[in-house]
């Protein structure tokens, strides 16, 4: 009675593991077969789409930084008024007169004057003013090259002179120690500082010309 229940048992296991058996092989022989046409298995792969877009978009092209201006603003307080003060300084102010003297005569020593060493003397021309510009006590007579004989290097001028006024000009002049040729160079001079000189175009200076000579040796008796 036992072997035939254990009998049964091992028979009905081996119909089962047949049955599953043909059960897993069914679809392989369906596969095969042209009368059964099972679905083919979709495979879906799950994509990071911002990686794909970042692999596959065109660079956009970086432009150069603008270079940074330093030119200032023309819209600035300071930049407008350090434009009109250089505008200023470029522009030359028109005369409103032209300066023009003439030489008339010297009234004391005249050129090549000769001189003890350390003599003292006043030298003093007389000039015309032959311009349309009124010399006013601003204008000035200054030494501009040469010996100056120690005297002083800028003399204004002692009265106002119209034009075709003359003007006296004195200048103190001690001769050098020693022998020789000396010249001086004088010129007048604006209140604004422009300088100008006698002849037709204004260019020649006033000259102060001295000999020095040596005193006389004494002659034994």
């Amino acid at each position: 009675m036992h072997l035939r229940v254990r009998f049964n048992g091992v028979f009905i296991v081996l119909i089962s593991a047949l049955i599953l058996t043909g059960c897993a092989q069914t679809p392989v022989a369906a596969s095969n077969s042209s009368l059964v046409d099972e679905p083919t298995p979709v495979v879906v792969r799950i994509l990071n789409l911002d990686a794909v877009y970042q692999a596959t978009a065109t660079p956009t092209p970086t432009l150069p930084p603008s270079p940074t201006s330093t030119a200032p603003d023309p819209t600035s307080n300071g930049s407008a008024r350090n434009t009109q003060i250089a505008d200023i300084a470029t522009v030359s102010p028109t005369p409103s007169c032209q300066n023009k003297a003439e030489f008339v005569r010297h009234l004391t020593i005249s050129d090549n004057t000769a001189l003890k060493p350390g003599e003292q003397v006043a030298k003093i021309w007389q000039i015309r003013n032959v311009g349309d510009c009124v010399w006013t006590q601003g204008y000035s007579l200054v030494f501009i090259a040469g010996e100056s004989f120690g005297t002083a290097t800028q003399i204004p001028f002692p009265q106002v002179v119209n034009p075709g006024e003359t003007l006296d000009l004195r200048v103190l002049i001690t001769a050098p120690l020693l022998p020789g040729l000396y010249t001086g160079n004088w010129v007048f001079q604006t209140p604004e500082g422009a300088q100008f000189g006698v002849g037709v175009d204004g260019s020649q200076p006033l000259m102060v010309k001295i000999e020095v000579k040596p005193p006389p040796r004494d002659t034994p008796s």
